[in-house]
Parts: C-alpha cells; sequence; structure tokens
C-alpha cells in the first residue's frame, strides 16, 4: 500500500482497527509487508502495534516469530516480557525480564517488571532486590514502592517482612496521590497491622474500601483483609 501522507496512513489504520482488522491495520501502521526479506521486522512491528491496542496474544505470537532476530535487543526482551506475562506465562515472562535487566541495568521500569514476574512466580526475596534497585534508579515512583511495601509487609517469611520500612515507604506515596488511592491504602493497612497497629489498619481499609467502591473496583481483597485486622491478625501473602 502507498499514501500520500503518513496522516492517511494514520487515518486507515484507525479505521481498520475500528473495525477489528488488525492484519491489515498492522500492515498499514507497520509501513511494510511479510516478505521473506523482511518478516522479523514485519512481526517485530506487528507486535508492538497491538501491545499498544492491548491485543496482548495477538502481540506475543507476532513477537515470539521475531525472537530469533531480536534476542539482543533489550527493548524487544521488554515487550515479548510484557506479552507473555500478559498472556499468563510467567515463566517465560520471567526469562524475557531477566534478559533486558542484564542488558539495561539502569532501566527502573525492566527492574520494577523483573520484580513484577518475580512476585508472581513466587519469588519473593528476588522481587524485593528489584524492586529497591528501580526506586534506586527513580526514587518516589509509586509503582515499585507500593509493591516493596506489600512484600515487606505480608510475606510469610519474617525474615522478610519489615511493616516500619514499609510504612516509610507508602506514606509519601499516599501523601503524593492525594490519600484516595484505594491500592495504596491497602498497602498501608497492611504495614499497620505487620507493626500491630490494628485500629489503625481497620481504619485505613474502612477507607480504602469507600475509595474502591466509589471507583468500582473490586473490593473482596479489601473485605478479607479487613476481617482479618478486626480479629487482630495481619494480612498474609502466599
Amino acid at each position: 500500500l502507498r499514501f500520500k501522507s503518513e496522516e492517511t496512513r494514520l487515518y486507515l489504520g484507525r479505521i481498520l482497527l475500528d473495525e477489528n482488522n488488525l492484519e491489515q491495520a498492522i500492515r498499514v501502521f507497520a509501513g511494510i509487508s511479510a516478505t521473506t526479506e523482511n518478516e522479523a521486522e514485519y512481526h517485530r512491528s506487528a507486535g508492538i502495534l497491538l501491545l499498544k491496542y492491548n491485543q496482548i496474544r495477538p502481540a506475543r505470537n507476532h513477537l515470539r516469530a521475531a525472537l530469533s532476530v531480536y534476542k539482543d535487543n533489550p527493548d524487544f526482551r521488554f515487550n515479548l516480557g510484557i506479552a507473555e506475562a500478559g498472556s499468563g506465562n510467567l515463566i517465560e515472562s520471567l526469562n524475557h525480564f531477566r534478559a533486558c535487566v542484564r542488558m539495561k541495568p539502569t532501566d527502573a521500569v525492566a527492574h520494577f517488571q523483573l520484580g513484577n514476574a518475580l512476585q508472581a512466580t513466587g519469588k519473593g526475596h528476588d522481587a524485593v532486590i528489584h524492586y529497591r534497585k528501580s526506586l534506586q534508579i527513580r526514587p518516589g515512583w509509586m509503582f515499585p514502592a507500593n509493591n516493596l511495601a506489600w512484600l515487606l509487609s505480608t510475606h510469610p517469611d519474617s525474615e522478610l517482612r519489615n511493616g516500619e520500612e514499609a510504612i516509610k515507604l507508602i506514606t509519601p506515596i499516599i501523601k503524593a496521590d492525594g490519600g484516595k488511592n484505594h491500592t495504596t491504602l491497602s498497602t498501608l493497612a497492611a504495614a499497620l497491622a505487620e507493626t500491630g497497629d490494628f485500629k489503625g489498619a481497620i481504619e485505613t481499609t474502612t477507607r480504602a474500601l469507600h475509595y474502591a467502591q466509589s471507583v468500582g473496583a473490586n473490593d473482596a481483597g479489601l473485605r478479607a483483609a479487613l476481617s482479618n485486622y478486626r480479629n487482630g491478625k495481619a494480612f498474609r501473602g502466599k
């Protein structure tokens, strides 16, 4: 396909996406065809485009097809890690994020995603290392701070838990987000419970429930945690 301008390409691509004609949209956006000479580039471009539009499994399939050519590209490995994680392939995503971090050791986002993959595969101790590294590179970033504080508050291993540190991590995050984020409030409540402040944990979880319900979020986990705190029990993850 030939276009007089990139605006024309963009317009047609959006129409094709709206019609769910993804393969044609990919060809339009990528500006290439899937010939033998550029097949890997086609699959790479297609995969990135599909990820952008949250078409996770098709994106994964395209990116997998280009892996042999782009295996030493850290951004490619990161994108494939995202696609594998979104498809439920946790071990594969872990391997790609590890590769990305090896190639880009100062990438805060890569360390954060590696931490998530480690946490999801039951490797909490290793996840803590990479959440800390992410925060070292990008201080004050909400997502690794919240996830690190959650692990420090709820991990089954008492040697890993540190409620006081978790409170110090999450408190400035809550101040920055206005105190209306049910996720960070839930983390603070878990940290308070870990230190034995169940009254504070109950009050904070009650606030978190209010804000979760105001945005239609699933509040089952908050209700379970609240029941624990009312019974004088800290919340424990798996």
